[in-house]
């Protein structure tokens, strides 16, 4: 399915990356709203942390025997998430300049649907908006995979379907008929 596609895509990211080390490096993020505990914007901020500070680590993006440390991201109910988490990767991302660990990032969200659940509404704004920011962390793209719900919610969301899981022959015909 979408995980395993999202997956090779990440692989061939990698060998790509061994192959041509010149080459300027995006390097895919893989967050899987399955693994956010719990649905709130604070929850998907800590989560996307993880896993963003985890790929640009990675010693094949990195190449560097002594790669820079990641600064802790501790938010408060007084915070604003998403300025914390501004802050935080601008010092990672800083530690970065002039290495050959410089990259940018492509975010790959899997399990898209549960994003339209009533408690994460701020949180699929923010993830969708995070490509349209211009700081050196933000992703140059996000990829959102998903089913029905992404599938229906697509026009209101203004997204741009380019690939999605195998349809039936009844839902295939639908589609072709709007």
């Amino acid at each position: 399915g979408t995980t395993a596609l999202l997956q090779r895509y990440i692989e061939q990211a990698k060998e790509l990356w061994q192959r041509d080390r010149a080459r300027a490096k995006f390097v895919p993020v893989y967050l899987d709203m399955a693994t956010v505990r719990t649905p709130n914007l604070d929850a998907v901020i800590r989560r996307l942390w993880e896993v963003t500070s985890e790929a640009v680590l990675d010693p094949h993006v990195q190449m560097n025997p002594a790669p820079p440390r990641v600064p802790k991201l501790n938010i408060t109910r007084l915070d604003d998430p998403l300025e914390k988490l501004d802050a935080i990767a601008a010092d990672l991302w800083g530690a970065m300049v002039g290495t050959p660990g410089w990259c940018r990032t492509v975010l790959l969200i899997d399990n898209g649907d549960l994003l339209f659940e009533r408690d994460y509404a701020s949180s699929l704004k923010c993830l969708l908006s995070l490509s349209s920011r211009s700081v050196p962390w933000a992703p140059a793209g996000v990829l959102l995979t998903g089913g029905r719900r992404l599938w229906d919610a697509l026009p209101e969301l203004r997204l741009r379907p380019l690939a999605l899981d195998v349809w039936r022959d009844d839902e295939a015909l639908r589609q072709i008929m709007s």
